[in-house]
Parts: C-alpha cells; structure tokens; sequence
C-alpha cells in the first residue's frame, strides 16, 4: 500500500505527496516526515500485534487507540488524523509539530511545564480503565525484580554488587503494595523528557506505546529522574498541584518513592535495551546508588 494511498484513507480524501524523509528523532518503529498538498505529517509504522519489555510496550496499535479515544477528544497533543491497518502493521498520522523543542533542549521551566501537564491528564483519566490497556499489577512490579537479580547473576556482576542488588529487590517487592494502593489513572508509561515535546509553553507528549492503567507516580518518577534537586522538586509541587488541587493523598509519598526504584529496576531487567555491557554496567550503578 503506497504512503499517499495510507495518507488518503486516514484523512478521507484524496493526498499528493511532495516529500517524505526519515524523522530526526529516533523511535522504537520508524517514523518519517511527509510534506504533501494537505500539510506536512508525522508517520509511524509497525507490527500490528506486538509486544515487548514483558507486556510493558505494546506497540503504534496500542499508541492509535490512545490518540483515538483519550488525548484526541481532549484536543491535546499532536493532533490525530487517523491509523490504517495493512498488511500486519498499523500506520499511525499525526499532526507533525514544528518548531518544537525535546524537553532537555526546552526553555527553561519545561519541566515544571510537563509535570503540569501529566497532573492534569492523571487528574482527568483517574477511575477510568479502557480495555485496550494493560492494568499493571503485582506480578508485573515483581517481575523486574526477579529478572534484575537474574540478569545480574548471568553477568557476573560480582558477589558483593549481587547481595547488594538481592537486598534493594528485597526491600522494593516489599514496597509494590504502596503501587497498588495509588490511585490508578492512564499513564505514558514512558513519560521521559525525549519523548516531551515543548512549543510556546504548550507539551505535546509523544510515543504512547506504553500506555497503561497504574499509579501516575510512575510517569513523574520517569519525568524527573537525572535533573537537578531544585528542577524535580519544583516540577513535583507542579504535578500535585494539578493532580490533587483539594489535596494530596497521603498514600502519594510512598507510591512516588516506590516508583522511583521501579524505574530504574524497569530497564536493569530488560536487556532488550541494553546497547552494550557499559549500559548494563551504568544501569547497575545507578540502582546501587539508590
């Protein structure tokens, strides 16, 4: 199926391309920029049936059902035109945002800028379960434990760095009850700067093939780590201010410390994301360092 053929099903009505090149920015699946008579579009293509990071990833068909039914009437984010189903793969159409900065190269406040945002989104989706989204429960938390021990082991990261690494485990499978009692809502499951994007004070989120029913804290957790004490401390009071304007729930501490470790433990244990040995090596470091 040629690419003005998927452009014209997803809009209704006839598209001439005049351009199409690969996206700068790098994605899980391929996406590319296409400049025709009807305006200028992101495309993002693959499998229809996929699945990865043990259920945590569910690929661009999970990603269109989110721009359909969740951000699309809310009129938020890159706005959708439409997904084709062809062949085994979905294409997804987006509005292509120009003149956009990813988070880390946004002015600064950004952050402070995104945490609001993801309050409100959380606030606005709390109670609400869609079928088409994983529920997060117990035995998914506890799954990276077990396969961050495992994957340690295999490495032979040492009898010290592994006792180390059991006992945080230990303490965080303790811990996945505070997860369980947050209040649930539609997270990004992947709310990290890069996949942020910042125009005139407006975000724009991208990449929503981890989306998923659990605690919020997992996408501020996600937001927040590797930026400066002062910039999370600010862009926290920003979530909860706009997820809890009557007040924030006492189980939020627990649930947003807990989510922390989950996070990191979340890509210790998945080694399809390890690009080489110094990845898994800093990853552990970071873990210990918790």
């Amino acid at each position: 199926m040629a690419l003005e053929e998927i452009l014209s099903e997803a809009l209704g009505f006839p598209v001439v391309v005049s351009r199409d090149e690969p996206n700068v920015y790098w994605s899980t699946f391929e996406t590319r920029v296409i400049e025709s008579d009807a305006g200028t579009f992101l495309c993002k293509r693959g499998p229809t049936r996929y699945e990865s990071g043990h259920g945590h990833r569910g690929g661009v068909a999970r990603e269109a059902e989110v721009y359909r039914f969740l951000l699309s009437p809310l009129g938020v984010g890159p706005r959708f035109y439409g997904s084709v189903e062809h062949d085994g793969e979905t294409w997804l159409v987006l509005e292509y945002v120009a003149d956009a900065f990813r988070l880390p190269q946004a002015p600064r406040g950004s952050l402070t800028v995104a945490a609001r945002w993801v309050g409100g989104f959380h606030h606005r989706y709390e109670r609400t379960q869609p079928a088409y989204l994983p529920a997060h429960d117990a035995d998914y938390y506890l799954g990276w434990a077990r396969r961050a021990r495992a994957l340690a082991q295999e490495r032979r990261a040492g009898v010290r760095v592994v006792g180390k690494l059991d006992r945080l485990c230990s303490r965080f499978e303790l811990a996945v009850p505070a997860l369980l009692e947050a209040q649930p809502t539609v997270a990004h499951g992947e709310y990290v700067p890069k996949n942020i994007l910042i125009r005139g004070g407006e975000t724009y989120p991208v990449d929503w093939e981890s989306a998923m029913i659990g605690p919020g804290e997992v996408d501020l957790a996600s937001l927040v780590h590797r930026w400066g004490e002062r910039a999370a401390d600010a862009a926290v009071r920003a979530y909860r201010a706009a997820r809890w304007p009557e007040g924030v729930p006492p189980e939020h501490e627990a649930a947003f410390a807990t989510a922390q470790l989950y996070w990191l433990l979340r890509w210790l244990g998945d080694r399809e994301f390890w690009t080489s040995d110094a990845t898994f090596v800093h990853l552990l470091d970071e873990v210990m360092a918790a």
